[in-house]
């Protein structure tokens, strides 16, 4: 079975915007949909590109995806291992085996006592 690692659907976003001509000093917004009712899926080995038009939504989709913007609509699944490959850059090269995988344990969250219990069974 193939890995999912993006499942997007209905995403959608509405930003307010100055209405043009609308005063400095007292200014009037209007409602302008960016994106709507985007469906997509991205499995592990897929190359995916994203075109469009100025305007047409490219950048709000990737702050979407990249988690800078949560206000959007719809529903946005993303595989944990997304998380691991950009923990897994950051890591230092110098870096023992044991001591990254420590370090990768410790950025998700697991408290110090847990990684060393996972080391003397498993390292």
């Amino acid at each position: 079975m193939e890995e999912l690692l993006i499942s997007a659907e209905n995403l959608g976003k509405k930003i307010k915007r100055k209405k043009e001509g609308s005063s400095f000093f007292k200014p009037e917004y209007e409602e302008k949909t960016i994106l709507s009712d985007v469906t997509f899926t991205v499995s592990k080995g897929e190359c995916v590109v994203i075109i469009g038009e100025s305007g047409a939504g490219k950048t709000i989709l990737l702050d979407i995806l990249s988690g800078k913007d949560a206000d959007f609509v719809g529903s946005l699944s993303l595989s944990p291992s997304l998380y691991l490959n950009d923990i897994a850059k950051k890591i230092k090269p110098s870096l023992t085996g044991r001591k990254a995988v420590s370090h990768i344990l410790s950025m998700m969250g697991m408290k110090k006592k847990e990684i060393s219990g996972i080391k003397e069974k498993v390292m």
